[in-house]
């Protein structure tokens, strides 16, 4: 199973987030969070391989683990549509021969994937209560089983992505893209599991599960998995990365800002 992400060096003068939370971390910071997601990953698929979509100016040599690099052309002012067609080559080059988990760098894995890939679906997208962006495109999770239909499928989602949402390549185009491919109205994702696009079976996850917020909650911090199989670092999240993957997957079992757990969980009470 591969496990690909990615990630490209920005400079300070560069287009940011729309969410200041997000502009605050630095270069450094985004290449621990991608060995912190793939520690993760590899606890629950320990033959996962790594893959990194990147740009060749882009530095990852403080990543700890080894990857499959692989280059292509992106830059800031256009990232999430070059994000697309970066996945879109990687899916046109690769073997195919097994699962493939698309994954947002901001992302911990608490549990095993194998028994959903086991699933008769092509495509699985999670979704959430969003008129407008249904869809969060931070994790996409790719079958095996009908390679061609994925490819057929991910061609059509960049192809909607350059023709009607250019204007958005920076930000938040590649989640409206991939509403309109998949032609739902938003209020019938919470009553449909599998949808038929084009030839294509895609599977409608709930964000809930598969791509859920962290909460300042006690239980919720000790055993994140237990609903959950996939927490999403969002915006202000991202602080709680760290904490978060040292108490579950470092060894150590240890918080490194006990004060600021503390505050999180007993004076905001969420």
């Amino acid at each position: 199973m591969q496990f690909v992400t990615f990630h490209i060096q920005r400079s300070d003068g560069d287009v940011k987030h729309a969410d200041s939370d997000v502009a605050r971390f630095d270069a450094r910071m985004y290449v621990r969070m991608i060995d912190m997601m793939f520690d993760s990953a590899a606890r629950y698929h320990p033959d996962m391989e790594p893959v990194v979509l990147t740009s060749p100016c882009t530095d990852l040599s403080e990543l700890r683990r080894t990857v499959q690099r692989k280059d292509g052309p992106a830059a800031p002012e256009s990232i999430m549509l070059d994000r697309t067609l970066a996945q879109l080559r990687h899916l046109e080059d690769c073997a195919f021969d097994g699962p493939i988990v698309m994954l947002d760098s901001d992302i911990l894995v608490f549990g095993s994937l194998a028994r959903l890939f086991r699933e008769d679906f092509d495509v699985a997208v999670t979704w959430r209560d969003n008129p407008t962006m249904p869809v969060n495109n931070g994790v996409l999770l790719l079958n095996d089983r009908h390679p061609a239909a994925v490819r057929r499928f991910f061609r059509r989602y960049a192809d909607i992505y350059r023709r009607s949402y250019s204007r958005q390549a920076d930000w938040y185009g590649d989640q409206l893209a991939m509403a309109e491919l998949i032609g739902l109205p938003a209020r019938e994702y919470a009553s449909r599991r599998t949808v038929d696009v084009e030839g294509c079976r895609v599977r409608l996850l709930p964000c809930s599960t598969y791509n859920a917020r962290p909460k300042a909650k006690l239980l919720h911090v000790l055993f994140p998995g237990v609903r959950r199989r996939i927490l999403h670092f969002k915006a202000d999240k991202k602080r709680l990365m760290r904490d978060y993957w040292r108490l579950h997957f470092s060894g150590t079992g240890v918080w490194t800002e006990p004060a600021e757990l503390a505050r999180i969980l007993f004076k905001t009470g969420r």
